[in-house]
């Protein structure tokens, strides 16, 4: 995220964006954005399933909002 724009509600200080936000301003769970991110891949790259599952998860996991997750696995 480079501009302002880019954040949640354009504010800096948050940790995701505004792609990760729903209507009312807090962040979507990790299994809704992996969700929504592997339907996005689908929908614009037309790759299998898993290998967009994949894509979505190695670039949730480069993200600093999601970086608690995968320290989980």
């Amino acid at each position: 995220m480079v501009t302002p724009t880019d954040f949640a509600n354009h504010n800096p200080n948050c940790n995701y964006c505004q792609h990760c936000m729903r209507p009312d301003g807090s962040m979507v769970s990790f299994a809704e954005e992996k969700q929504q991110l592997t339907a996005f891949i689908l929908r614009t790259q037309g790759f299998a399933f898993t290998v967009a599952e994949n894509m979505a998860l190695a670039n949730m996991q480069q993200q600093p909002a999601w970086q608690k997750y995968f320290k989980e696995i």
